[in-house]
């Protein structure tokens, strides 16, 4: 049986919900791709986000920034969107269907100056940081290289020596935004509904109770990220409840994905600095 924290052990920000998991949990799986490219326990999805988080602040991102994400359904989105998070960012989605133009206003209106990407995205968010509307400067690429953006390893490598990751993720608050929805309002641009950690942490209690959800459970995200309930579901619930969670990049593997989210594959992982 699934170990997994008490509710009254939860914490008040996704920082402490997700270190209590990840202290009950380490060894399970947590997250793992579709084709099994890439398998993280619980400890490993940890010391992933601490090492990006540390890069992250490398880069300048601290308390109150916000972190681009242009990416498709894989681990490496839960990764960079939990380091974020323990820098007191955050992290926010783009949906994938976006215009370069769409997107252009999305991440001016948040201010990023930091998007983490992959090859998919990366032309239009080229596109974006040099037609020099935003505030955008870095962009992150997740899988392969390009002489435009960093790499994984790049990122990794910009920590600065002695950073205290610890620090900044207790130093988190319930009333800090956790993450950005972006939401149509009739024939106007997309417009941002911020969403705090204390609010995610309450409605995760909620549903948690309401439903009587345990850790027995795993989950598929194949919905965009930037769907509010996709977030909720099967990013923030597993990371409250110790879910193994199967990312799924083509929707239409989905109905063969459904049986066979199973046994962990073996894995290729993101580099972990130190």
């Amino acid at each position: 049986m699934l170990e997994q924290p008490t509710a009254t052990a939860a914490g008040r920000t996704l920082c402490e919900v997700f270190d209590r998991t990840v202290a009950a949990c380490g060894p399970q799986l947590a997250l793992r791709s579709d084709d099994g490219s890439s398998v993280l326990t619980w400890s490993e999805y940890a010391a992933q986000a601490r090492s990006a988080a540390a890069g992250l602040a490398g880069l300048g991102v601290g308390r109150g920034d916000t972190v681009a994400c242009w990416l498709s359904n894989r681990p490496e989105l839960n990764v960079a969107d939990s380091a974020a998070l323990r820098l007191g960012a955050a992290p926010f989605s783009l949906h994938p269907g976006l215009t370069c133009a769409e997107a252009q206003h999305v991440i001016g209106d948040a201010s990023s100056r930091v998007l983490i990407t992959e090859p998919a995205f990366l032309g239009a968010a080229l596109a974006v940081r040099d037609a020099r509307t935003t505030a955008l400067e870095t962009i992150v690429l997740v899988e392969g290289a390009d002489a435009r953006a960093l790499t994984w390893s790049e990122l990794l490598d910009c920590a600065s020596p002695g950073f205290d990751v610890d620090a900044a993720a207790h130093a988190v608050r319930p009333e800090d935004v956790a993450t950005l929805i972006y939401v149509r309002g009739g024939a106007g641009p997309p417009t941002a509904i911020p969403i705090t950690h204390g609010s995610v942490v309450s409605l995760l209690e909620v549903l948690r109770d309401g439903l009587a959800l345990s850790g027995e459970r795993r989950a598929i995200s194949w919905l965009p990220m930037a769907d509010v309930v996709e977030r909720l579901c099967v990013h923030y619930l597993p990371m409250r409840l110790g879910w193994s969670v199967t990312t799924c990049s083509d929707p239409r593997a989905l109905p063969e994905l459904i049986g066979r989210a199973g046994p962990a594959l073996p894995s290729a992982r993101l580099p972990v600095a130190g």
